[in-house]
């Protein structure tokens, strides 16, 4: 009997982070972040590795058709979170479809910037205006990695903190949209520190 070969295959995963900067003001910066495929095969091998060895997903414990049946349901919410935009004006569905929206606005746009970098980098690429100079570029990045990325994880704390209060809510009449409120920023803010820290 041949024992098994555990080789470790370039990933076809995103682990590039690919960064835009532009400065919109004297010493503010906007960045647009977007994790892409790595293009050296060393590298995604040992990132690869990496995630191999520190694998602690719901994938190492839960069955195939569990992480299914959740990404059916991720699915499921965004297209019923997209119908409620369309029903007639006035419904409640509708206004719980506009406060929503409204909500999501009033998210930092850091939070979302560090949302989208790979939370395991094999490599950055930056793009940035020949006005601004590379030592500015990196000290806005390292304010948005070191400062911003601990605020995100605070507000992660704080809705972890919120959570158990809005729990009594199930019990009531009341909708238990703040509980998935809630649970959704749980999420998003400890994707947003995950992002920052890699």
């Amino acid at each position: 009997a041949r024992a098994p070969s555990y080789a470790v295959a370039p990933l076809k995963m995103a682990t590039r982070a690919r960064i835009l900067a532009l400065r919109v003001a004297d010493g503010k910066w906007m960045f647009h972040t977007r994790a892409v495929q790595e293009v050296s095969a060393a590298r995604a091998s040992e990132v690869a590795a990496r995630l191999t060895a520190s694998a602690v997903g719901p994938e190492q414990y839960l069955p195939e058709s569990a992480v299914a049946w959740g990404q059916k349901t991720v699915r499921s919410m965004t297209d019923m979170w997209a119908q409620w935009g369309v029903t007639p004006e006035g419904s409640l569905r509708r206004r719980a479809h506009a406060a929503g929206t409204w909500a999501l606005e009033r998210i930092h746009p850091e939070e979302t910037t560090l949302s989208e970098l790979p939370a395991v980098t094999s490599s950055v690429e930056v793009a940035y205006p020949a006005r601004a100079g590379g030592g500015e570029v990196r000290r806005a990045l390292d304010h948005l990695a070191g400062a911003r990325t601990d605020a995100v994880r605070r507000r992660m704390w704080w809705n972890v903190a919120v959570m158990p209060l809005i729990l009594p809510l199930m019990l009531t009449p009341m909708s238990n949209l703040p509980l998935y409120w809630f649970g959704w920023r749980i999420w998003s803010t400890r994707r947003g520190a995950a992002g920052g820290y890699a």
